[in-house]
């Protein structure tokens, strides 16, 4: 699991963000006890992309098994909040 996490994160310093993120992907499939630690890093990954509702989901997925992180909610709120900041603005 460590050399492919390396290599996520090598891809994604190198901006190949799809690249990186199928790699995590990939770990979440094989390594489900992880999942949260990934699903974490996918949605921070499409919070640098500004795909909102891909980090949303990625963050919401998180919180279905650990209901009580609070950073975790924080970045929720923080998209939900641009989010409307957007909506009203048009």
């Amino acid at each position: 699991m460590q050399i492919r996490f390396k290599q996520a994160v090598a891809q994604v310093k190198n901006r190949q963000f799809e690249r990186g993120i199928g790699i995590l992907e990939g770990l979440v499939e094989d390594f489900p006890e992880s999942r949260r630690g990934l699903r974490e890093q996918i949605g921070d990954i499409r919070m640098m992309q500004k795909e909102y509702n891909s980090a949303l989901w990625n963050y919401r997925q998180v919180l279905l098994t650990d209901t009580m992180r609070l950073d975790i909610k924080n970045k929720i709120h923080k998209i939900e909040a641009m989010q409307r900041s957007r909506s009203a603005q048009m």
